[in-house]
């Protein structure tokens, strides 16, 4: 969420990939499995190789040179959290603009995303 309030692009890797050595405040036990760190970028471009350079070791395990089949991944969407009264709602264009991607993947490759 902090690139999407920014306007910068960010990517959360899966736990463990880049460690949380030194963040501060140390996560202690179990919030360590839910902290972690990630790339914030200018230009979306710029992610993948930063990513590999800070998860040191952990980069062959990403396989981040192989190209991707977007049509064999699955696609989930949700709109809004259901209106809880601790969020504030999403604002329509922001929804509008959910919508055209989903469309947009439909329409261009075939691919049907699921709401939840």
């Amino acid at each position: 969420m902090p690139a999407f309030f920014n306007g910068i692009f960010g990517h959360k890797p899966s736990r463990g990939i880049v460690s949380n050595f030194g963040q501060y405040p140390i996560p202690v036990g179990e919030q360590d499995t839910y902290l972690g760190i990630g790339p914030l970028c200018r230009f979306a471009t710029d992610l993948a190789p930063t990513l590999r350079i800070i998860s040191g070791k952990n980069a062959e395990l990403l396989k981040l040179d192989e190209k991707v089949d977007i049509k064999k991944l699955k696609y989930y969407y949700m709109e809004d959290d259901g209106g809880s009264r601790m969020v504030s709602p999403v604002q329509k264009d922001i929804k509008e603009s959910l919508r055209r991607v989903v469309a947009y993947l439909d329409k261009a490759h075939g691919i049907k995303a699921q709401k939840v």
